[in-house]
């Protein structure tokens, strides 16, 4: 960055005890940064949220009701609404919700699901099992904007994947 935003960082972090700010001194890019904060989460569970995007306030509870029924998938993941630039509502994705209940879906069931439809899975929404995301080597720098789909299809046919039928957050696209 070249402001002042470590500063103010900092600052803001201070009384924050679990909190940390990790500078760098070059730019790495976005993917690059993604798996940078994979490696240094200490958490089981870890979300990306753009500075830009939304989560609804019962988010957290409703994939950590899911986690619970099974820890082991690879993520769980919901509905998002999607805004413009001046915050209309345009859409939601996915389009085709893959369960009308909450629930968990095998890898099996993943793959007999993809072979019907895709994009069921947005990263905006999602909480990650980190170790799963490390065992798959983490993002992938060469998928570039598409490397949390791939990352997100990979853990889903690998380890299954937790659905809640609700949007529970805001994708803005500009």
């Amino acid at each position: 960055s070249t402001d002042n935003s470590v500063d103010i960082i900092s600052n803001a972090i201070r009384d924050v005890p679990n909190a940390r700010l990790i500078a760098l001194d070059q730019n790495e890019g976005v993917v690059r940064g993604l798996n940078r904060l994979t490696e240094e989460a200490t958490s089981d569970w870890i979300a990306f949220v753009a500075a830009d995007d939304y989560l609804f306030p019962n988010y957290a509870s409703m994939m950590e009701e899911l986690i619970r029924k099974n820890p082991s998938v690879g993520f769980v993941s919901a509905g998002v609404e999607i805004w413009d630039e001046n915050e209309n509502p345009t859409g939601e994705r996915p389009i085709f919700y893959p369960s009308l209940s909450p629930r968990i879906f095998t890898a099996s069931e993943t793959r007999q699901l993809l072979m019907r439809g895709d994009n069921y899975f947005w990263s905006q929404v999602t909480f990650y099992r980190r170790q799963a995301l490390l065992d798959i080597g983490g993002f992938d720098v060469d998928f570039g904007s598409g490397t949390d789909g791939i990352a997100l299809r990979d853990l889903a046919l690998t380890h299954g994947f937790g659905f809640v039928p609700q949007k529970l957050g805001v994708w803005r696209l500009h």
